[in-house]
């Protein structure tokens, strides 16, 4: 009678579980996905041209920003051109927070007498 009651027993902690399991399951599948709610990371593609209030002229194809670091960065080839100075990079790296700004790779500056 022992071994019945063990036996009844065990079935019963396993069949909770399951049925425990079971109802995770379904309802995790019928929630709804949420956005997250922090600031999100930007990005912009193809022919990217801005130019600042200075005259500061930034030239890429993809550019991105991340407002919980204010960082500004592309990873392709960036090209920054103000009063005839031109400075060419593979990347750049700009952290608004400390104003430095990084062009790197293989770097190609270009001065002609148009500047002030």
């Amino acid at each position: 009678m022992k071994r019945h009651r063990l036996a009844s027993g065990i079935l019963g902690i396993v069949g909770a579980f399951v049925l425990l399991v079971a109802c995770t399951l379904i309802a995790k599948s019928r929630t709804v996905p949420v956005e997250p709610v922090g600031p999100a990371n930007l990005e912009i593609r193809k022919n990217v041209v801005i130019t600042s209030n200075d005259g500061l002229k930034l030239e890429t194809s993809v550019l991105r920003w991340q407002a919980a670091e204010k960082r500004l960065w592309s990873d392709a080839p960036v090209r920054l051109s103000r009063d005839g100075a031109t400075a060419e990079g593979t990347a750049l790296d700009v952290r608004t927070a400390d104003g430095a700004l990084t062009l790197t790779g293989r770097v190609r500056t270009t001065f002609s007498g148009g500047g002030q």
